[in-house]
């Protein structure tokens, strides 16, 4: 039985690494570029980003502080 299992992480890690990406596909194209003009014009704006970039990293110190009292 262990050795079926085995042989499927094999065959599951030769499909992953025969399909990894190519560098064609980490390649920045104009598609992914945006324009930083007008992008923060008011004081808001400027709040708005700088409350969400708090929103997440609040959730991560407290995920990280939930997985260390797990341990």
């Amino acid at each position: 039985m262990k050795i079926n299992k085995y042989i499927m992480l094999f065959a599951a890690s030769a499909v992953l690494l025969a399909s990894s990406c190519t560098t064609e596909d980490l390649d920045p194209t104009l598609a992914q570029s945006k324009s930083v003009d007008g992008s923060v014009t008011r004081v808001d704006n400027l709040y708005s980003i700088l409350k969400g970039a708090h929103n997440i990293l609040s959730r991560l110190r407290i995920l990280r502080e939930r997985l260390d009292c797990d341990q």
